[in-house]
């Protein structure tokens, strides 16, 4: 597939999300959705196992488990929102062998996306930086989001990550942007196990998509026009039919 053809695949998929069309026939096969649909994403924490500590730029003193607290409420609602099954650390990432014994973990069972969050500059000389490094470049193909809350990272800190595959540095003071990140994950998930049918020649076959790893399946288009002809009235067609005239007439073939 060329990029051009992509992108129209692409826009089509666009208007037909805008439109409510994916959502329409979500709702009539609801049925088939279950937690095993769902894409499993971790978040953990990096900061020292200490109740408090001196946070550093921008010299204020830092309330840690209200911050985590924040940080989790903001995560939860996101995935409760967009349908993401979130598992979440409490405990902190603080030395070099709970890393270790993480990153064992993620090699066992692997989750669909992970969010690392850094809650320290530099407390005890190095702060929490080298541990996320460490995860972001031994977590496997695990897509990431490296969150960095104002306070916890000048540019110098965030060289660490930047050239990663399927790692993203958000270094912000905006903390709802961990919806966003969510988000970004869910829809990474979406794309991987998506599979688009296309009627097309007389060959069967499947082409995944390289990166985004949605699947192209195409099928011939004598098929296609068989299958049409199979489909009897009934009210989830009728359903349709009067769906489609009544929202858009350009996707009346």
């Amino acid at each position: 597939m060329n990029r051009r053809s992509f992108l129209t695949t692409a826009g089509t998929m666009a208007v037909a999300t805008k439109i409510g069309l994916l959502d329409f026939a979500s709702s009539l096969y609801a049925a088939q959705t279950n937690s095993a649909t769902k894409p499993r994403i971790q978040a953990v924490f990096a900061r020292p196992k200490v109740e408090r500590y001196w946070m550093g730029w921008p010299g204020a003193a830092y309330d840690i488990a209200a911050r985590q607290r924040q940080y989790t409420e903001i995560l939860t609602s996101a995935a409760k929102k967009f349908g993401v099954q979130l598992e979440v650390r409490s405990e902190p990432l603080d030395s070099d062998n709970t890393v270790s014994a993480y990153l064992e973990q993620l090699k066992k069972a692997p989750p669909d996306g992970l969010v690392v969050t850094c809650m320290c500059l530099h407390y005890g000389g190095s702060g929490s930086w080298p541990h996320v490094n460490s995860i972001a470049k031994n977590r496997g193909n695990i897509p990431t989001i490296v969150f960095s809350p104002m306070g916890t990272s000048f540019t110098g800190h965030l060289q660490g990550t930047r050239n990663i595959d399927g790692v993203f540095a958000a270094a912000t003071q905006d903390l709802d942007w961990l919806e966003f990140g969510i988000r970004m994950l869910n829809t990474i998930w979406e794309m991987k196990n998506t599979r688009i049918c296309i009627a097309r020649g007389n060959k069967t076959e499947d082409n995944k998509l390289n990166v985004i790893g949605t699947t192209l399946h195409y099928i011939p288009t004598k098929r296609f026009l068989d299958e049409f002809k199979k489909v009897q009235d009934s009210d989830e067609v009728r359903a349709m039919a009067d769906y489609y005239t009544k929202r858009d007439s350009r996707w009346i073939a």
